[in-house]
């Protein structure tokens, strides 16, 4: 059955919105806890998004729109990976023309993903629980201050490995150096000036996809982060702290269920 974004604009029950329930649903399984962790508010409203994104590639099919939209919820790929510098197999795929049918294409796109998120995340996760356990032990300071001087993205880069090493390997230089120059312009246009508040921005960018600032499910934890009118300290302060207030109870919930 398809299902298509533009019916939840629609009066009434309509299959979208019955979609968007059983997905709901899906997404707090598959991602245990995450209505806990996110709000079921920002799960409907990137649910919604996944649906208009999925149908730019005519992805339309209840089936196809699911795994579609459970990519978007795998924390270090993002609702946006469509669009990702470090993700440029996602774009391809989603727009070669050679593919028989939107079910190819889209099984196409999550066998890749799996392939990847193998290599990044570990086959029993050990790999960001790692990152979320060093994220935790490290101050802000230790984390995201660039060492010496001299041009921003080569000491950008390096906060980068040692904030998620096992991502950083996953990709080659231009696509670091793509996303690192994507996020120095986009911490810019937000009025991010101090480059320990840039390097910031740009691990985040690395760590949750990145548009993590107007990603639907992240909206608690990036309240306020584009607001140019504020602090960019203030900002960044909240940011990381509720940043890692979500990687905390993350991980104390990964534990507890490993242990059931």
């Amino acid at each position: 059955m398809r299902v298509q974004g533009h019916q939840i604009d629609t009066l009434g029950t309509t299959e979208a919105e019955r979609f968007e329930g059983r997905m709901v649903h899906h997404v707090d399984t598959f991602f245990r806890g995450a209505i806990w962790l996110l709000g079921e508010p920002q799960i409907r409203d990137a649910i919604r998004l996944g649906l208009q994104r999925a149908g730019r590639y005519g992805i339309e099919f209840q089936r196809d729109a699911c795994l579609y939209i459970s990519l978007m919820f795998v924390l270090v790929l993002g609702s946006h990976f469509d669009e990702d510098p470090l993700h440029p197999w996602a774009h391809e795929i989603l727009t070669e023309d050679t593919f028989s049918s939107p079910k190819l294409r889209v099984d196409t796109l999550y066998d890749r993903a799996m392939v990847y998120l193998d290599r990044v995340l570990g086959r029993k996760n050990q790999h960001i629980m790692r990152a979320a356990a060093r994220f935790l032990a490290e101050t802000p300071e230790a984390l995201f201050t660039p060492h010496g001087s001299g041009e921003l993205p080569p000491r950008l880069r390096e906060r980068l490995q040692q904030v998620y090493p096992e991502k950083y390997a996953a990709h080659g230089e231009a696509e670091l150096d793509a996303l690192i120059a994507d996020g120095i312009t986009r911490a810019s246009s937000i009025g991010l000036q101090d480059e320990r508040n840039i390097v910031t921005y740009v691990c985040a960018m690395f760590v949750f996809g990145h548009r993590f600032d107007v990603d639907p499910k992240l909206a608690n934890l990036t309240q306020g982060l584009r607001d140019p009118a504020a602090d960019e300290g203030a900002r960044m302060g909240a940011l990381y702290e509720r940043a890692r207030d979500l990687i905390e109870k993350a991980t104390v919930r990964a534990a507890a269920q490993g242990s059931d």
